[in-house]
């Protein structure tokens, strides 16, 4: 509760006691011209206004300001208090601490348990963008073009409805069907289209893993992904990939060694 109006100096009386009125006293008869004033002695009426302001205390509760809310930010407008760099359910679920949801995609499920069952040693990773070739995926990742596993399904035969094939080449170059077929020993090989790609393996073009497929696949693995001591393969899904190594890729899908290119 706040003390009530001070009262000014000038107007007390001089039979006031209180220390505050002698000093003010003391201070006005010293004065050279004290004599010369003529002294008040009534006493002041306390319903008049001071002089002197009132003198709240900063930290007054009274005084103190709401912080104003931030503007809205309009529609189609990036708010300027997100952090850059992402986000929606993947960086809220990275921020929170649990799986990735794009981990709970069928394909990509279907490739996970692949990998469990045949006990590969790589878990799969989620990249911030979709990944449909293999320079995008390297660049990513930050690794050479080579060390990506391109899983491409041909069709065996010079017309569409062939058996397919999948060969797991190396980003660093393309396929010789003209070579492939021969190692096949059929008289031709096609890229298989989007649809028939997705019959076999369960996944989009771009997403493509050496396993997890509905029914299994004769495969041919490219000797060239020797060289790299860790080789990256698409795991269901164009943002989801997993690292191994040449001899696991030789080991979980059964497949053989070939210079495809």
């Amino acid at each position: 509760m706040l003390p009530g109006p001070p009262r000014c100096a000038s107007v007390w009386s001089a039979t006031d006691s209180s220390p505050l009125a002698r000093s003010a006293t003391a201070r006005s008869s010293s004065s050279p011209r004290a004599a010369a004033r003529p002294r008040r002695t009534a006493p002041r009426d306390p319903g008049a206004p001071c002089r002197r302001p009132l003198v709240v205390p900063p930290r007054c509760p009274a005084l103190r300001r709401p912080t104003p809310a931030p503007p809205p930010v309009p529609p189609g407008r990036r708010d300027p208090a997100r952090r850059r760099g992402g986000g929606g359910p993947a960086r809220a679920a990275r921020l929170r601490g649990v799986a990735d949801p794009l981990l709970e995609h069928p394909a990509v499920v279907r490739v996970r348990a692949a990998l469990r069952a045949r006990g590969a040693t790589g878990s799969v990773s989620v990249l911030g963008e979709a990944a449909r070739t293999a320079r995008a995926a390297a660049d990513q990742l930050g690794c050479d073009v080579g060390a990506i596993a391109n899983s491409l399904v041909f069709l065996q035969g010079p017309a569409p409805g062939g058996a397919p094939v999948l060969v797991l080449t190396s980003g660093a170059h393309r396929v010789d069907e003209a070579r492939v077929a021969a190692l096949l020993g059929v008289p031709a090989l096609h890229r298989a289209g989007p649809d028939a790609v997705r019959a076999a393996t369960g996944s989009a073009i771009g997403g493509v893993g050496p396993v997890g497929h509905p029914a299994p696949l004769p495969t041919l693995v490219d000797e060239d992904l020797a060289g790299h001591p860790v080789v990256w393969a698409a795991a269901g899904h164009p943002r989801t990939l997993f690292p191994t190594t040449y001899d696991e890729l030789l080991r979980i899908t059964g497949g053989r060694a070939a210079r495809v290119a």
